[in-house]
């Protein structure tokens, strides 16, 4: 019973949204359209299961997908609530590697 997590499709155009379901062994389930009028403009917007759910996916399961368009939405600050925020680990990163006798 091989498993595969949910890839975060938030933003994918609807014309490259079956390949990476494909890439990911996952498969279109029902399709949703929330203020698109052409469907060339149409970009993910939410998925089900949740874009940020942990649950392991069955191969070949369906992921319902609703689509908004590009033109009445701002998908770039929208995706930026799915990315994790590096902050932390960078000045972690940053703390753990400094040296005080280096020159800059």
């Amino acid at each position: 019973n091989a498993s595969v997590a949910l890839p975060l499709l938030i933003g994918v155009a609807k014309k490259d949204i079956r390949r990476e379901l494909h890439y990911a062994y996952l498969n279109l389930g029902n399709e949703y359209y929330i203020d698109v009028e052409d469907t060339t403009q149409a970009r993910v917007y939410d998925t089900d299961p949740h874009p940020l759910s942990s649950e392991a996916l069955r191969l070949g399961q369906k992921v319902d997908i609703w689509y908004r368009s590009d033109l009445n939405f701002d998908f770039e600050s929208y995706i930026k609530e799915f990315l994790p925020d590096t902050t932390m680990a960078d000045t972690l990163h940053l703390i753990n590697n400094f040296d005080d006798n280096e020159d800059f």
